[in-house]
């Protein structure tokens, strides 16, 4: 992913020179793609910026973000990101997760044809997945699969550093390959059951 800093998606000249440096940086060093939304303070797609970007990319695959779950017209902004050039767009259907958004997600999948690929993502788990394809007819699924982990040398200390919000200090956050295990069985569960015409 290339972002230099949280928040919104709205960045400085400064930003933008870090990031176009960034995706060449990645790129040089075998990135098989990069994962970056810019936008204007309106919310609409910055395209000056997301096609250099795409450019920098060449043949690369190109993700727009989340930053997509907030531009006030995803019907026209998704044709924007097709007329860029991009590969996905990775988006909750303008919710918190996705879950909520699943109307918006099946729309735009419909919209998108196979122009473009719909990664949905944002709390889409093991439990709820099948329910969730099933509900949109997306066919791939972005999965978020952290755990917390303690770290011993900080228990006697009040000071804290980098603490996942939530979880139990001193900790930091770490790959769940449990729940990657769950979500990767569950998704060979359901490719084998759907029939082969």
């Amino acid at each position: 992913m290339v972002r230099p800093r949280a928040g919104g998606f709205c960045y400085s000249e400064e930003d933008f020179a870090v990031m176009q440096r960034d995706a060449e940086l990645v790129l040089e060093r075998g990135a098989d793609g990069i994962v970056f939304g810019f936008l204007h303070a309106d919310g609409s797609i910055d395209v000056h910026r997301c096609g250099r970007l795409v450019e920098i990319a060449g043949d690369k695959q190109t993700v727009f973000h989340r930053a997509f779950d907030v531009v006030p017209d995803a019907i026209g902004e998704l044709e924007r990101l097709i007329g860029l050039g991009f590969t996905r767009v990775l988006t909750a259907g303008q919710q918190k997760v996705a879950l909520e958004g699943r109307e918006r997600i099946r729309q735009l999948i419909r919209q998108s044809n196979g122009r473009i690929e719909i990664l949905p993502g944002g709390g889409v788990r093991p439990h709820n997945v099948r329910q969730f394809i099933d509900d949109t007819g997306c066919d791939q699924v972005h999965l978020t699969a952290f755990s917390a982990r303690c770290d011993a040398s900080l228990s006697t200390s009040p000071i804290r550093f980098g603490c996942s919000p939530g979880a139990p200090a001193p900790s930091y956050e770490c790959v769940d390959s449990e729940a990657v295990r769950r979500m990767r069985e569950t998704l060979d569960e359901i490719g084998n059951s759907i029939p082969t015409r």
